[in-house]
């Protein structure tokens, strides 16, 4: 916990964070809670792991922004916007699945929808797989039966 710590206090002053793959993973898995305690600092670090040179880091950085939709919205959004175009691709499906509460919770979800589609092809990859599990009007999945 000294290191996650510590690397909150480094991101939040804008210097170079260091943390191996199992403490940012484990910092990642704290998110939600720690969002409610330190939010500037756990967004800036979350922030500098989507850089973090392990693709198993990146993916949770993806999972993570979940827990940021509420309270940081664009932040969460223009992470998995970088994280769609990542070299590996588990990182991007990581990317994708995660785009589904952005989307979902956002108050013109159509407009999130249109801006990716209007994107990079990595965008348009990662919203495609996304409205796949979408329901119409906003995705593409067949609407459910109650």
């Amino acid at each position: 916990m000294t290191r996650i710590a510590r690397a909150l206090v480094d991101a939040e002053l804008e210097d170079a964070v260091e943390l191996d793959a199992p403490a940012a993973v484990r910092f990642l898995d704290s998110l939600e809670d720690l969002l409610n305690m330190v939010p500037y600092a756990a967004v800036r670090l979350v922030q500098r792991l989507a850089h973090h040179s392990s693709p198993a880091v990146r993916r949770s950085v993806a999972g993570a922004t979940r827990a940021m939709v509420a309270g940081w919205p664009l932040e969460a959004e223009s992470l998995l916007a970088e994280l769609a175009a990542d070299p590996q691709s588990p990182v991007r499906a990581a990317a994708a699945r995660a785009l589904l509460p952005v989307v979902s919770t956002s108050h013109d979800p159509l407009e999130i929808v249109d801006r990716w589609l209007a994107g990079s092809p990595e965008q348009r990859d990662a919203m495609e797989r996304a409205r796949r599990r979408l329901p119409a009007p906003i995705g593409t999945a067949p609407a459910r039966q109650h």
